[in-house]
């Protein structure tokens, strides 16, 4: 793998130039010592992978989780830019995210902070794979909005598929993306008096819709919390798309590496 993407960035790039490298992965990471406790997406288990890119590549490597990188990149160059306490959801075939308070990624004791998916008791129709009852990941995921818009419409339908219907304010569709993103809204809420960050962003593909989505998800959280913190709490889509994982890792080498 490492030799692979290797020799795809010397196309590009004059390594020899590079001061540091960073890399972002899927799975539970130790974020200090580089290693890969273990991703059941790639099949590594305690793979120490910071030594692996320091051999291959001769420069300081930093590893951090995809969905943290992903916080990082936006808040460098993407949405959260422009504030110093973010929190970033990424709906997709889970929930991810990451935290950010007074410019610093938060990790955690244990280094999960930011597996916002899980855990509480947010909505009673699907079990979650993680073996709890009540996350929001299976309802609020992309994969969760679907399987809403299936009970509510009849028929299957992508998320890209019901934008139209979204933007149209078709009754079904709206009932089925209300049903979906209700629990998120719930742990939003949460969130923002948990940490009372500057503004919590929205990415994954269902952010392509843009911000009558953020517009959206705003009127659901109002419903449970109070209007002075809503109010000053700014609701967005991520503009940094799929690179935003990549901009992280970046941001990460660039912050931490020694």
């Amino acid at each position: 793998l490492i030799k692979d993407i290797k020799a795809a960035v010397e196309k590009k790039y004059d390594i020899n130039s590079f001061k540091a490298i960073g890399a972002a992965f899927p799975g539970f990471i130790d974020h200090d010592k580089g290693i890969i406790k273990l991703s059941g997406n790639l099949g590594y288990k305690d793979v120490n992978i910071k030594e692996e890119f320091e051999k291959e590549f001769g420069v300081a490597a930093r590893i951090i989780n995809d969905a943290n990188a992903a916080t990082l990149g936006e808040f460098w160059v993407g949405s959260g830019k422009n504030y110093g306490s973010i929190v970033l959801y990424t709906l997709g075939t889970g929930v991810g995210g990451g935290v950010v308070i007074n410019n610093n990624l938060i990790f955690g004791s244990q280094g999960f902070a930011g597996e916002l998916g899980h855990g509480g008791d947010f909505q009673s129709d699907f079990p979650c794979n993680c073996g709890l009852k009540g996350c929001i990941e299976p309802a609020s995921s992309a994969v969760g909005i679907e399987r809403y818009l299936e009970l509510e419409t009849g028929k299957k339908m992508s998320v890209k598929d019901s934008v139209p219907g979204f933007l149209a304010k078709d009754e079904k569709i709206i009932k089925a993306f209300t049903r979906a993103l209700t629990p998120l809204a719930k742990h939003i809420a949460i969130m923002e008096t948990a940490i009372n960050p500057d503004a919590i962003i929205i990415g994954g593909g269902p952010s392509n819709i843009g911000k009558p989505l953020a517009d959206f998800i705003k009127s659901l959280v109002d419903k449970y919390q109070l209007d002075f913190i809503s109010n000053e709490t700014t609701i967005d889509v991520a503009s940094t798309k799929n690179d935003a994982g990549i901009l992280g890792a970046a941001y990460w080498a660039i912050t931490k590496a020694k």
